[in-house]
């Protein structure tokens, strides 16, 4: 029992004093810096530059195997100056000698001090760092492959002190462009680093460009833990500090604050980061995610919350002019919360919620092909004035007479290029002023052709109905429309849309219309198709038919008329008509009211691209006299009373062609004197005849009676 445990312990010792030995000799008998000029010559020997070292060179052993440097230099390449390619102040590692015996490797702090790296590109595109990687060609494959695949024993256990890197600065020149980029005041430290258990990093360093122009400070704190398969990675309280200034970022002076946990995990190819929070700007940005098949096929989940902000004040920031709005407080507000997927073809935001002032956004948005720009989305708003968004009207009128003049053209490649399909619903919409409610658009797009369908709403007591369509395929952009209105009350209607009322009664239209154009002048220039309309127990403002009528009454008679205090508008009980539209003039010939004074029939044209109309109206008095001024119009009954209605949209002229009302007054006291003459001469003529006959009779009767004397 004795000698086993005797040659047991000589297999153990035996080592251990031959190690003790060979390190006591080597420090009595080595002496590293005798080797310092066989260094230098075998640097510049292999890579043609000088290497400087400065300080001494000191070697420990045990129980450390360590090196520690003094300042080094290592020259620049041929033709790029006298500053050293880099320099180092000092460097110190160190290594637990015993527990290498057993594959473990326990470092001490590493420390590296005042680190220069000189990166230079000259005028004709050479760097100073190419030529010291050498030819990679040169490198044998069977060593890479060795490394790869090597059979050979990892470490059992890693251990390192920590890091300290301190003054360290890195620039870079390019002749070429002018650019010159630095980092400098760089450090990094940790505490002992050790395979599955957490080390704490603090990393700073300062970055400066002149193209564009970029002055940073940047900080990252974090918690690192690196499991022994070093397979799974974690930075947990991680803390991003980011303060800088120059055209290079989005504001003159951004200030960003971030933090996360992120565990990355290489064996399973997932990656976790929770409590992300991103402050800058006035925003402050939360979310989740998580992302597997990183390698294979990136796929990321989670949470995205936008905490409410301000988007003026963000406009302000980025140096940008808030839009014009009427209304000023618009766009004050503005919040964002919803999930989502990705990956590296396909994006979607589902439980989407966004809130914009008082207009709340729900649904979902998705883009299913990035190659292909296809979006697809469903979205709910609860209630939004788009006039709010808008630039104020106008406050003086356009010049009456003068058309409007379209400036804003369609983007056609934008048009051409998306694959779109979805639908919008709004419940309460006001844009252009009109009011709408439980509006529904269907919206699809691809290869160029666009449809608006289907397109619903509420407005005004009545129903909308809309089949819009856009082809983008051709040289100019082809529209199509078949538009309809049910029952609207299109007073309010046009009182809220135009600002006057011009109509009031129940409407029905329907138009079925083309043009072609990619901007407003030509689509009206182009607009061609047909439209009718029906408007029942309502008013036309502006224009007093029956005042016109007394009017032309009184100077029929040679009087003077009344003032009159009535509303200059015009009952109907029925108003309808039809008309086709050809290169942007609409001709109407079957215009048609009635009303119980009034039959009005009349037929023109209007010129959308001027803006002016030419219309003419035969008005006749009917024999019901109850209603609007139907007394005093007692005189017209019969006739039929041209009105022309000329001018601009903007100020119409109405006026009574009283010429032809003269001649059809004559014409019906002509013929009523023709006829009274008539029926004086027949009536004069019957006298006539019955007086011949009266003396017929006579005569015959005094014959008679002589005839019986002259018997007797």
């Amino acid at each position: 029992m004795a000698k086993p445990l005797k040659i047991l312990l000589f297999m153990i010792l035996a080592p251990v004093l031959l190690i003790t030995v060979a390190l006591i000799a080597i420090l009595i008998f080595v002496d590293p810096n005798d080797y310092r000029d066989q260094i230098e010559s075998a640097v510049k020997e292999n890579t043609g530059r000088e290497l400087a070292i400065e300080g001494d060179i000191a070697l420990s052993v045990f129980p450390w195997l360590g090196l520690e440097l003094g300042r080094v230099s290592l020259g620049n390449a041929p033709g790029f100056g006298e500053t050293p390619f880099a320099q180092v102040d000092g460097v110190e590692v160190r290594a637990q000698l015993m527990p290498l015996l057993n594959r473990e490797l326990e470092v001490g702090t590493l420390k590296l001090a005042g680190l220069r790296l000189n990166l230079q590109q000259n005028a004709k595109g050479m760097n100073n760092w190419t030529d010291l990687a050498g030819d990679e060609r040169a490198k044998p494959k069977e060593q890479d492959e060795r490394v790869e695949g090597g059979e050979g024993r990892g470490l059992a256990v890693l251990a390192i002190g920590g890091l300290e890197i301190t003054d360290a600065q890195l620039s870079f020149q390019d002749a070429v462009s002018g650019a010159r980029y630095q980092l400098s005041d760089f450090s990094l430290t940790s505490g002992a680093i050790a395979l599955g258990k957490p080390t704490e990093l603090d990393l700073r360093f300062r970055v400066e460009a002149n193209q564009p122009e970029l002055h940073a400070n940047i900080g990252l704190q974090t918690t690192l833990t690196l499991t022994e398969s070093l397979r799974q990675v974690t930075l947990a309280d991680t803390r991003l500090e980011i303060d800088g200034k120059g055209a290079a970022l989005p504001v003159p002076e951004l200030t960003l604050r971030l933090s996360s946990h992120i565990a990355l995990d290489l064996a399973a190819d997932t990656l976790a980061v929770s409590q992300l929070q991103l402050k800058t700007l006035g925003m402050v940005i939360g979310a989740e995610v998580k992302g597997s098949q990183l390698t294979k096929n990136p796929q990321f989940a989670g949470n995205l919350r936008l905490e409410p902000f301000n988007p003026r004040n963000l406009i302000l920031q980025l140096g940008q002019p808030i839009p014009e709005m009427a209304d000023t407080a618009a766009l004050g507000k503005l919040s964002v919360d919803t999930a989502f997927t990705a990956s590296t073809k396909r994006a979607a935001l589902s439980d989407l919620k966004v809130l914009l002032d008082d207009t709340a956004l729900t649904g979902k948005l998705s883009v299913t092909d990035f190659a292909r720009q296809s979006l697809r989305f469903d979205l709910n708003l609860d209630i939004i004035n788009l006039d709010r968004y808008l630039p104020p009207p106008q406050e003086a009128p356009p010049t009456a007479g003068a058309a409007t003049v379209g400036t804003a053209e369609l983007p056609m490649d934008l048009l051409r290029s998306p694959d779109v399909a979805g639908t919008v619903r709004i419940e309460k919409l006001i844009a252009s002023n009109l009011r709408s409610e439980k509006v529904k658009v269907g919206i699809s797009a691809k290869g160029g052709r666009i449809k608006v369908h289907p397109a619903t709403a509420k407005l005004y007591g009545g129903s909308y109905n809309g089949n819009i369509g856009l082809d983008a395929r051709g040289k100019e952009p082809i529209f199509s429309f078949n538009e309809s209105l049910t029952k609207v009350q299109i007073g309010p209607l046009l009182k809220d849309l135009m600002g006057d009322d011009k109509i009031l009664g129940t409407a029905n239209l329907q138009a079925k219309l083309t043009a072609k154009g990619a901007g407003p002048d030509a689509i009206r220039r182009t607009l061609n198709g047909t439209a009718s309309f029906r408007f029942e127990d309502g008013m036309v403002n502006g224009i007093n038919v029956a005042q016109l009528l007394r009017e032309v009454s009184a100077k029929l008679k040679g009087e003077k008329l009344a003032e009159s205090d009535e509303p200059n508008a015009t009952d109907f009980a029925a108003l309808s008509g039809s008309a086709k539209i050809k290169n942007g003039v609409v001709t109407n010939d079957n215009f048609d009211a009635r009303s119980p004074l009034l039959r009005v029939q009349g037929a023109g044209n209007a010129n959308l691209v001027k803006e002016s109309m030419d219309y003419r109206v035969r008005v006749a008095i009917v024999g019901t006299l109850e209603g609007q001024g139907g007394e005093a119009l007692q005189d017209l009954k019969g006739l039929t009373i041209p009105l022309r209605v000329h001018g601009t949209f903007a100020e119409p002229r109405f006026r009574v062609e009283l010429d032809k009302v003269l001649a059809a007054k004559n014409k019906a006291k002509l013929d009523a004197k023709k006829a009274a003459l008539k029926k004086r001469e027949a009536q004069a003529k019957a006298k006539l005849d019955k007086k011949v006959e009266d003396k017929k009779d006579d005569l015959k009767r005094k014959l008679e009676e002589k005839l019986k004397k002259y018997k007797r």
